[in-house]
């Protein structure tokens, strides 16, 4: 990997520690998930709130991107996270990438961002992400520009791009 990655977790391990390809951080925090069979060998199983990885505080200083291969649960409702620098809260300081809007199964990606005060969500249209089957997600951040790309599968699913432009990216 070259030294433009931060950090990329494979979650082949059993627990802790989880392995970054890019050895910047690995992860030793959180609830241990679910070991499964996944797209390309073996992958965890998170439940949506007890299992979860905590990478620490990751700098992600300037444009960044998020990238994520997911299977979200047919029976899965409200939003699941897939990364997160904050707490829940549209307006809470930092970011959430995420399947599905807050009470819902829209199947939307969105990428939501806040200041402490305010907070804006950039958002792919509805079903953008089906449920039970594997997706490559990404979302291409530039907060200087208060913009936002969502791609699924690759292709650009942006219906809103817009994002806060000073929410923090160095939180853990």
């Amino acid at each position: 990997w070259s030294a433009k990655y931060q950090s990329v977790w494979h979650l082949s391990q059993k627990g802790f520690p989880y392995l970054d390809s890019a050895r910047s951080n690995n992860v030793s925090a959180g609830n241990v998930p679910g070991f499964v069979k996944a797209i390309a060998g073996h992958g965890s199983s998170f439940d949506g709130s007890a299992l979860y990885l905590d990478a620490g505080r990751v700098d992600l200083t300037g444009a960044f991107t998020l990238s994520a291969w997911i299977k979200i649960d047919p029976a899965a409702s409200g939003i699941q996270t897939i990364y997160a620098n904050k707490k829940g809260g549209w307006n809470s300081d930092g970011f959430a990438l995420y399947v599905n809007s807050y009470l819902s199964t829209d199947h939307r990606l969105l990428f939501e961002t806040g200041d402490g005060t305010n907070g804006l969500t950039a958002s792919t249209s509805l079903n953008a992400v089906t449920s039970g089957v594997w997706h490559q997600v990404a979302a291409v951040v530039e907060p200087v520009a208060g913009s936002a790309r969502l791609y699924v599968d690759g292709f650009d699913r942006t219906q809103n791009s817009a994002i806060q432009s000073d929410f923090s990216t160095d939180a853990d």
